[in-house]
């Protein structure tokens, strides 16, 4: 790797560029997330992510499925410095297990489709389960911190666990460089 450098937050610098255009249109509901609003929530669930004691570094799990929530917690993450550690919601639990106790996570996140499996994982593995309506909860009460807006290229933001040779899954790190090429 080259010279270390920084990439602007990329929830923030849309939120400048363009705060109004549509950045989730829900299909079930049709409601509307604009850049500007996505950006805010990040912030207020970021925000709330460290009030739970969560610091930069540690692994935050989610468990569930594709919903503009999810996209809210992988920039939420980006901003406080959290990695994020997604699981596939088609895995049976014992699958789940081992990435869970792999990557350390010290919080599963997950929602009302997925919250059975979330449980039975919870159980085995001792992490902290919080519900992500508690989580959107949480975030709507805390205040919004304008935090530092730059972020390192080589900073591991999210890890994706694929299945090695060997059938052990093997996390391939994601950073906030590999995002922005």
């Amino acid at each position: 790797g080259g010279a270390m450098t920084s990439i602007p937050d990329p929830a923030r610098k849309r939120a400048e560029l363009q705060p109004d255009a549509p950045a989730f249109v829900d299909v079930a509901d049709g409601r509307v997330t604009t850049f500007a609003a996505f950006d805010d929530r990040a912030e207020r669930v970021a925000a709330a992510l460290e009030e739970a004691g969560l610091a930069a570094g540690d692994r935050v799990a989610v468990l569930c499925l594709n919903a503009t929530a999810f996209f809210v917690l992988l920039m939420a993450a980006g901003k406080a410095g959290l990695v994020l550690v997604p699981l596939n919601w088609r895995q049976p639990a014992a699958e789940l297990r081992p990435v869970l106790v792999d990557c350390g996570a010290r919080l599963l996140v997950t929602d009302a489709a997925t919250a059975p499996t979330a449980a039975a994982l919870a159980t085995r593995t001792g992490v902290v389960l919080l519900a992500l309506d508690d989580l959107e909860a949480r975030a709507e009460a805390t205040p919004i911190r304008r935090r530092r807006s730059m972020w390192t290229d080589d900073r591991v933001w999210y890890l994706l666990y694929a299945s090695g040779t060997t059938g052990r899954p093997k996390a391939v790190i994601q950073t906030a460089g590999m995002m922005l090429a």
